[in-house]
């Protein structure tokens, strides 16, 4: 539903004429329906909806032009009706009427104003973000070569010790998480564009999850945390992007390990297959999410109120990254938690033509 609702209010605020032209056929609809009720039964709160539509997506004077209308439908209706009372009456109530349209399309312009200036300064922001995350990236490289010259360095004197091998792990996890966060703040830029680069085919979810589970349990035993899968034994095959779907993962994981306690916290990625979905779950036992954040932690500043809020649940843009990759490979995700009581973050992916039934939960 969300991404419909975006597409449609992309589409009305780049086609004004479009906007315009159903202002006008609400309009003549409310009209007839009006004439054609009972006498005494107004309906003229029902013209406030293409004035507050043209209003907000065309311009002043189409939206002046929406508010003549809906009070000329008034006064012709009140005046075929022959209602009782002065000859002057249907005027003056189409005059108040008109009045009352007026101040709203004037309210709503100023709205429609203040939301342009917000969208601009975002806009701007957004684009000194991503000019700072690209000039991040050559000294990132720069750094990432000059580790591999000195491992080969120390290599060839004396060896690595466990020291220096478990100082360099750590060094390229940093700088994976680094990279990893900077194609985060790109890809819900280019996700919220509609630009996001898709590489849709038959995806085996169940080895995708191996891989990136695999790539985590060295992290996962520095902290002392379980991390399990539960997988079938056939594959399941979904329409996706592998390479989204394993970032997705990761992402997801590496809050996990982040929240679960050290020492007796246990991190569980499990996968099935459910209506015609292939569904993974990765569920821990970490401090969880109250439930009027739950939906707010996947929004762009949503972490932001949970942070004012007094409640640290993810760092970037890991989990907006996750819902809009889900959501651009035509699939879902949701998150179950309660504080207290750990977290159980589950996206769905369509399943492939190719896929078995097996394992249909």
């Amino acid at each position: 539903m969300r991404p419909l609702l975006r597409a449609l209010n992309r589409g009305l605020t780049r086609h004004r004429g479009v906007a315009f032209a159903v202002g006008l056929i609400l309009v003549c609809v409310v009209g007839v329906v009006d004439y054609l009720s009972a006498p005494h039964l107004s309906l003229a709160a029902f013209y406030l909806l293409p004035i507050l539509l043209v209003a907000w997506y065309v311009d002043l004077l189409p939206a002046l032009l929406i508010c003549a209308a809906g009070a000329a439908a008034n006064l012709v209706d009140e005046s075929m009706h022959g209602l009782e009372g002065p000859a002057a009456a249907p005027y003056w109530n189409s005059a108040v009427r008109l009045g009352a349209y007026l101040i709203t399309t004037s309210v709503v312009l100023a709205l429609r104003q203040s939301n342009l200036k917000l969208q601009k300064a975002e806009a701007f922001r957004d684009d000194l973000t991503h000019m700072l995350v690209h000039d991040l990236k050559n000294p990132l490289v720069s750094a990432e070569m000059a580790v591999g010259g000195m491992e080969r360095g120390l290599e060839a004197c004396d060896g690595l010790g466990e020291s220096e091998q478990s100082m360099l792990r750590v060094i390229r996890e940093s700088h994976h998480r680094i990279e990893r966060m900077i194609e985060d703040v790109l890809d819900v830029g280019r996700a919220e564009a509609g630009k996001l680069p898709l590489q849709l085919g038959p995806t085996d979810v169940t080895e995708v999850i191996r891989r990136t589970t695999s790539e985590a349990v060295p992290r996962a035993e520095r902290m002392e945390i379980s991390l399990e899968t539960s997988l079938p034994a056939e594959a399941l095959i979904a329409q996706a992007d592998e390479d989204k779907v394993h970032r997705v993962l990761e992402n997801l994981i590496a809050n996990a390990l982040r929240f679960a306690p050290p020492g007796e916290g246990w991190v569980r990625v499990s996968a099935a297959v459910h209506d015609r979905e292939v569904w993974v779950v990765v569920a821990d036992n970490g401090i969880g999410i109250p439930a009027a954040l739950q939906e707010r932690i996947f929004d762009k500043f949503g972490q932001a109120e949970a942070a004012q809020a007094g409640v640290r649940l993810s760092f970037g843009l890991g989990l907006t990254f996750c819902r809009l990759a889900v959501e651009s490979m035509g699939g879902r995700l949701w998150v179950e938690s309660a504080p207290g009581q750990g977290s159980t973050f589950t996206f769905a992916l369509p399943l492939a033509n190719s896929a078995s039934s097996p394992g249909v939960g």
